[in-house]
């Protein structure tokens, strides 16, 4: 497609300060896409330039471009590569990430799809995912005007989460609670966060893992904790617990990490085979995702069923993962109550907890968790005799498998902190916490103390340190200094370039958390991005604030159009 003219505005945003919005007109197809711009910046990233200077480079950069009939995207952005020069200084990494965008955008509409359907197809045509959120819920550092050194106070929750909405309402139940506890005056940075003094850099933690608790705790009512404990628990009410679950009743969910792990694998599959293949097909899909995903399993593991009277070996188990859940594979018309008998019977023989059966043969895959009454009866009897009362038992069963919501972590923003802090008891002092991820936890050089850092069991995320840069990338994973990457497209000013950021990245084993800038605006284009290049994580901040609930929007419309 060849490009008749280029617009480039001047427009505000989210912190009231100026940016840009680039227009691009094509055989008719006119798109556009504005860039956001980040207030703690690397100094590694590439250039953006000022508005003015982007207009004086402009005219030049049209007479060029209007000469070449483009193929695809990637022939416009390599193109822009080239003219923007060394690190984007001819052109500006705002405004060929704009370009970037608005070509996208245009060359997508002009074959009927979305703009990360078409990056798909260009790019890494897989199926899509429900990623994690990394939420910014306490701020600090220079995006904030309080006492805290740390810049970001994360409540992280895992990929793979079904349905998505229920993730949400986890997180608003979060913020309201947390704005009840958090002391006065209590007001929001740049990102949507809560911003007030503290009496260190620890205690926002201490306010995350309270509500937390509290939230959890409230959730738990008195027929569930009678369902723990009855001596009558019976297949109808597991059955009934169920259909509560799935229909996104607020019910604990047994292995809940696990169980939407898996959960995620077996939508993935029904995603890429159908409805049409025989069951080993499916049962190899699976070994091959689990395999994957370094979850333990075992196939085909024989059981053997006791009664009273006489006992059958021979009866084989699909799938037993992890020692914790029974997966039974189908493919046939429907599930019929005979099948759910025989996975009932396989955990009686296996005395595990929790099973899962599978029908791919349907145009809408089918699970349905099944809960084994005896193994949950003897499980509480066993840890009734530790506690003082039911209520701290079920706390405890909460801690264990059911109501792990949330990881803990932080932007550290070590670039940004003049303070001469005690780093070895910032990180223990963490570690005593449970914050388990930590972005740029040292300055944006020193790979060596990145590193050794990963040896002390936090996931450890660049930034700064990596920039969304291939070249930084490739020195991070030399020196073994980081477990993911923030992805921010605007850091380097191209798809493309992100692209081949995060191909390196996925290709080592990292995951991806594609990022906001503190100075957002309401284009929502970084989400279509994370989606197309399958990120593990998005950090958009709070959902709040009008520029990040574009975002969010966003997601839940394409995840819900996609997933389900």
């Amino acid at each position: 497609m060849k490009i008749e003219d280029i617009k480039v505005k001047k427009i505000l945003d989210s912190r009231g300060e100026w940016t840009i919005e680039v227009e691009i007109l094509s055989e008719g197809i006119k798109e556009k896409a504005s860039v956001p711009s980040g207030k703690s910046k690397g100094s590694y990233e590439a250039v953006s330039l000022s508005f003015e200077d982007i207009q004086k480079n402009l005219v030049e950069f049209l007479r060029e471009v209007k000469n070449i009939d483009f193929k695809n995207s990637k022939e416009f952005e390599q193109f822009l590569i080239e003219r923007a020069g060394k690190n984007k200084e001819k052109l500006g990494a705002n405004f060929t990430l704009g370009a970037s965008i608005a070509f996208a955008r245009v060359l997508a509409k002009k074959e009927n799809l979305e703009l990360w359907g078409y990056l798909k197809k260009e790019y890494i045509n897989e199926s899509i995912h429900s990623p994690g959120l990394v939420i910014n819920i306490i701020g600090g550092g220079i995006h904030s005007n309080n006492n805290l050194d740390f810049q970001e106070y994360w409540l992280i929750t895992p990929a793979g989460e079904y349905p998505f909405r229920n993730v949400l309402e986890k997180i608003l139940n979060v913020i309201k609670k947390l704005e009840e506890k958090l002391p006065s005056p209590l007001g929001r940075n740049d990102e949507g966060a809560f911003s007030t003094n503290f009496s260190d850099n620890y205690e926002p933690f201490l306010y995350l893992k309270r509500v937390i608790h509290e939230l959890n705790t409230n959730e738990t009512n008195d027929s569930r904790i009678h369902e723990l404990n009855t001596n009558e628990t019976n297949d109808s009410r597991m059955d009934e617990s169920d259909r509560n679950e799935m229909n996104g009743k607020k019910e604990f969910i047994i292995f809940k990490d696990l169980s939407y792990k898996i959960i995620g694998i077996l939508y993935k599959i029904h995603n890429q085979l159908g409805p049409n293949f025989k069951e080993e097909h499916y049962k190899q899909a699976i070994k091959s995702f689990l395999e994957k995903e370094n979850i333990t399993f075992t196939m085909e593991r024989p059981l053997k069923l006791e009664t009273s009277d006489f006992s059958i070996e021979g009866i084989k188990a699909d799938f037993i993962l992890d020692d914790k859940i029974l997966l039974e594979v189908k493919a046939k018309p429907n599930i019929t109550k005979e099948d759910i008998r025989q996975i009932n019977r396989y955990l009686k023989a296996s005395n595990l907890l929790l099973g899962i059966i599978v029908n791919f043969r349907s145009k809408k895959l089918f699970f349905k968790r099944i809960i084994n009454p005896l193994a949950l009866k003897n499980f509480t009897n066993n840890i009734r005799g530790k506690f003082d009362n039911i209520r701290d038992a079920f706390d405890n069963i909460c801690d264990k498998f059911v109501c792990k919501n949330f990881y803990l972590g932080a932007d550290i923003a070590a670039n940004q902190i003049t303070k001469n802090l005690d780093w070895d008891e910032v990180y223990k002092k963490l570690k005593e916490l449970d914050v388990l991820y930590l972005e740029d936890p040292f300055k944006e050089d020193e790979f060596e103390n990145f590193a050794k850092l990963r040896k002390e069991g936090f996931k450890v995320i660049g930034d700064d340190l990596t920039v969304t840069n291939v070249e930084r990338l490739k020195i991070a994973l030399d020196k073994n200094a980081v477990d993911g990457v923030i992805v921010k497209p605007n850091q380097i000013g191209t798809i493309l370039e992100t692209f081949e950021f995060v191909k390196l990245a996925k290709e080592n084993n990292l995951f991806t958390i594609f990022s906001h800038r503190s100075g957002e605006t309401n284009d929502n284009w970084i989400i279509d991005l994370g989606i197309a290049f399958n990120t593990d994580f998005f950090k958009i901040g709070p959902p709040i604030q009008g520029e990040r609930v574009a975002k969010y929007n966003r997601l839940i419309e394409i995840l819900k159009l996609e997933l389900f």
